[in-house]
């Protein structure tokens, strides 16, 4: 057999192994068209974001003007031998809420958010494979828009009730960043991802910064009761973008 005979069977393997190889390469080719479906879902998705990190820290704000903080028992304090402060040196009270919660209980309230924020944002990436990303995205959304409007409520008949509220939110919410991730993934033509994710994921930081002042103005208004308009207003924000998103965002592979 002579040497070309035998080198043969190793071309052959070299070239189905490259062959192999390139059915994995995502080609680097610029899509063409100035704006498509991947701009709608940047935008949507910046909106989402958006929506998510408002609702996530409205509570944060609010909570001030829902606690009546001169019913919370101050257990470290007992008749104080100190002076008296001159009256004409106090300064006006500020207004109490309906609430009577401690630092404690204010403190697991907020908190109770990020024990089910953590445990589905291990498995949203997979979910959105499965069942696919904009529906884990979407209803992510919603499920915290339609809680946040439940939340006033929830807060007046029972604490406990509105910490596992919480937790519920948390776990609705917990799914939106991995499943935009693995949307990003297939959608997105890989010369455009990097451009594409930093609209995306920069709706969080927008969400939260318009969304602390418009928090403040709404408790101090007499808007729907004043602070419990803070979680209308979000909440309904976050259901109508839900429905935008059904419509605008295409569910095939761009």
């Amino acid at each position: 057999m002579s040497r070309r005979g035998r080198r043969a069977p190793e071309e052959v393997i070299r070239k189905m192994e490259e062959e192999e190889e390139e059915r994995f390469i995502i080609p680097q080719v610029q899509p063409e068209g100035c704006f498509g479906a991947r701009h709608v879902l940047a935008l949507m998705g910046f909106l989402g974001f958006a929506n998510v990190y408002a609702m996530r820290v409205n509570l944060s704000v609010a909570i001030v003007a829902m606690v009546n903080n001169t019913a919370i028992p101050h257990v470290n304090k007992t008749e104080s031998d100190a002076c008296p402060v001159p009256s004409a040196n106090q300064t006006e009270p500020s207004q109490d809420g309906e609430f009577v919660w401690t630092e404690s209980e204010q403190g697991i309230i907020l908190g109770s958010f990020f024990w089910g924020y953590v445990l589905t944002n291990m498995v949203g990436g997979r979910l959105g494979e499965v069942i696919g990303g904009k529906l884990v995205f979407g209803f992510g959304v919603l499920v915290t828009a339609i809680l946040t409007l439940l939340t006033p409520v929830v807060a007046r008949a029972s604490t406990p009730l509105l910490i596992a509220l919480r937790v519920i939110e948390g776990l609705g919410e917990g799914v939106t960043f991995p499943a935009m991730n693995s949307m990003m993934a297939k959608w997105i033509p890989p010369l455009e991802r990097s451009k594409m994710g930093s609209l995306v994921y920069a709706g969080a930081q927008f969400g939260t910064v318009v969304s602390l002042p418009i928090s403040g103005l709404l408790c101090q208004s007499n808007f729907l009761g004043g602070w419990p308009s803070v979680f209308y207003v979000f909440g309904v924000s976050g259901v109508v973008w839900f429905f935008l998103w059904m419509v605008l965002v295409s569910i095939v592979e761009i």
